[in-house]
């Protein structure tokens, strides 16, 4: 009877250390990117904070001021541009 002898090759440890390699290179990579970021967000300076005093009071509100209609060359330029159809006009100004 013949025995088989197993013999040990070195593509399963050699396998590993490739994967372990890649692994260790995508880490490096993800914190340089992480890095770079965390560099940028720091010299970057502060947008300028606008703030709004709000005043609460039990005084009724003042009445709004009821919007005035355009004039009539406003009006017809308005409609002239967005809705040529609608005003009539031609395009031969």
């Amino acid at each position: 009877m013949t025995t088989a002898e197993q013999q040990k090759t070195g593509g399963g440890l050699f396998s590993k250390l490739v994967v372990v390699v890649l692994l260790a290179v995508a880490i490096g990579l993800y914190l340089q990117i992480v890095m770079m970021d965390g560099e940028r967000q720091a010299n970057r300076n502060p947008a300028p904070q606008v703030s709004v005093p709000i005043v609460e009071s039990d005084a009724p509100a003042e009445p709004q001021q009821v919007p005035r209609p355009l004039p009539e060359d406003q009006q017809a330029l308005i409609m002239r541009v967005f809705a040529p159809e609608l005003g009539g006009a031609t395009g031969a100004d």
